[in-house]
């Protein structure tokens, strides 16, 4: 949900302020909006402070809005442990020094996940068009593979990742 803050009592936040918030999965469940707990379909909401962030003037709205879902699909991928791989392996344990893979770090979840893993001492590759490879690469990425030039199952094989 991204608006404007209106309420009185914000701490850090003045009337007026853009914002973006996440509400969490549930806020868009039709059990959720029937009980009056969470909900973002409308023109106003009420939430925690802590679930606010400022939006700069320089960015707009409408691309900010998806970022809260980007950066949890993200996180989630890298350290919750809730997922696994094809061969049934625990995934989502990335420490200091883990191998990872992403897929499209060109993209939503992908850029975002690139940042993660390299800020918590993992090395990264990902792949991505020619025009974003020096980009991903500003972003952490130690290796990046032109998916235009390359297939990238190709390039990365014999390659280990955790």
């Amino acid at each position: 949900w991204c608006g404007g803050c209106m309420g009185p009592g914000c701490c850090r936040l003045k009337v007026g302020d853009r914002v973006a918030i996440f509400l969490g999965l549930h806020g868009c469940s039709s059990e959720a909006a029937h009980s009056g707990k969470e909900g973002t379909f409308a023109d106003y909401c009420v939430c925690r402070e802590s679930q606010i962030s400022v939006v700069p003037e320089n960015l707009e709205l409408v691309k900010v809005a998806g970022l809260p879902m980007s950066g949890l699909t993200a996180y989630q991928a890298l350290f919750t442990g809730a997922g696994s791989s094809t061969t049934g392996d625990s995934l989502g344990h990335v420490v200091p020094g883990s191998k990872v893979l992403v897929l499209g770090g060109d993209h939503g979840p992908g850029h975002l996940a690139v940042q993660m893993a390299f800020l918590r001492g993992a090395e990264v590759t990902t792949t991505g068009p020619p025009s974003k490879l020096s980009w991903m690469e500003s972003l952490g990425a130690q290796s990046v593979v032109n998916y235009r030039e390359s297939c990238w199952v190709e390039a990365l094989e014999g390659k280990d990742f955790d």
